[in-house]
């Protein structure tokens, strides 16, 4: 991987909801989360992540993120959202969730998509046989094969874009060296760049380093 710039777990979390809100699956369970608690989406909302990743990687931006956005009021309303649909930070997907965490914004290599892995969760565990790799995720996909009569929609649909240009916002991931790296948010995107031939170089990703012996403990992919 490539690191571009620093970033935070306040920006992590930013993008964690701002790229969730506009998924089928979370979408609704947001909403309720902002109702339960009084909260505006405007602490997390983007409008077009097609005009934000024009300019993520630049250090102005996120300098700006940091004094418009990333403020220590809404890093808290944010935090209490994520706390209540995903658990955050050591319940469900966040569970075992290491400590001190130092966040960058990076770019995948050539190789790096084969690194990555899904979380353990039974329905990545059935698509990637059990091995946890998008690649095999992919496999599965291509094969038109489904898992739990969920249809593959999703990842063609991204496919298709992907290769007519499109970008996506970027993964999150947790790695502790330039190894194994844990997908904590995009698994769907993951798996349509593992659908190309080579992979998808140069997508973007947080991604945070912490300690490898924490990571293991977090996920049995890892």
């Amino acid at each position: 991987m490539k690191i571009i710039r620093k970033s935070s777990e306040e920006e992590m979390i930013w993008a964690f909801l701002s790229m969730e809100y506009n998924s089928n699956r979370f979408n609704e369970d947001i909403e309720k989360a902002l109702i339960k608690h009084c909260i505006s989406k405007d602490v997390f909302y983007v409008d077009s992540w097609d005009e934000i990743l024009k300019k993520i990687e630049n250090e102005d931006f996120y300098e700006e993120l940091k004094r418009d956005i990333l403020k220590k009021d809404d890093h808290e309303a944010r935090k209490l959202l994520l706390a209540e649909y995903r658990g955050y930070p050591d319940k469900e997907i966040f569970e075992g969730y290491p400590k001190g965490i130092k966040w960058n914004l990076a770019r995948l290599e050539k190789g790096d998509i084969d690194n990555l892995r899904y979380v353990d969760y039974s329905y990545w565990n059935e698509l990637s046989r059990d091995t946890g790799k998008p690649y095999v995720g992919a496999q599965t996909v291509k094969a038109d094969l489904t898992v739990f009569d969920v249809p593959n929609d999703n990842f063609r649909n991204g496919y298709k874009a992907l290769c007519e240009g499109k970008k996506f916002p970027p993964l999150i991931l947790l790695t502790s060296d330039e190894g194994i790296s844990l997908i904590i948010e995009g698994h769907v995107r993951a798996t349509v760049y593992a659908m190309k031939e080579y992979g998808e170089e140069n997508a973007l990703a947080y991604v945070g380093i912490c300690d490898r012996d924490e990571l293991k403990k977090k996920d049995k992919n890892c």
